[in-house]
């Protein structure tokens, strides 16, 4: 009787465990807490910048009130006529994730100018050395942190293929 009860509370304390780590951290959301913060309180794509409104008059200026949807089971993500796509979270207006995937004929780049085709190099030389490393749908990642966001740029044969700022809860 005691080895079931035993058996028993091992198992609700791992399945707490699980349940805890899954429903408050993204795997991203780790490395927030285990790297050390780079200053990105200037940091903007364009002039955009993270917790942004939607409904801004500056928003509104550059990019209207129209927008290609994206469909996104948990946020909602919208592609912008320049090429940057963003995300709220559903029904919300407020910005928490830019995306750089695509070269333009306007560049678009981060604060510090790094856009997609620049080298990797030029990245941590911009930006510094403490970056985490990780690895998502077969990319290599190097990803600065500041408090609880995240910039984080996308690399294969050391040329960044895509640059994503955003709040570190995202996964």
């Amino acid at each position: 009787m005691k080895k079931r009860i035993g058996i028993t509370i091992l198992i609700l304390i791992v399945m707490g465990s699980i349940y805890f780590w899954g429903s408050n951290f993204s795997p991203r959301y780790y490395y927030t807490l285990i790297t050390n913060n780079t200053n990105l309180s200037n940091e903007n794509i364009n002039g955009l910048k993270l917790h942004q409104s939607m409904k801004n008059d500056w928003f509104i200026s550059k990019y209207g009130k129209e927008y290609e949807r994206i469909e996104n089971a948990l946020f909602d993500y919208y592609k912008l006529k320049d090429g940057l796509v963003i995300a709220t979270q559903k029904g919300n207006d407020e910005i928490i994730r830019i995306i750089i995937t695509t070269l333009n004929v306007e560049p678009l780049k981060t604060n510090k100018g790094i856009g997609v085709g620049e080298s990797i190099d030029k990245v941590t030389q911009l930006y510094g050395a403490s970056y985490y490393t990780r690895w998502e749908q077969g990319g290599s990642i190097i990803g600065y942190v500041d408090g609880k966001e995240t910039l984080e740029f996308w690399y294969a044969n050391n040329q960044v293929y895509q640059i994503r700022y955003d709040i570190a809860s995202m996964s």
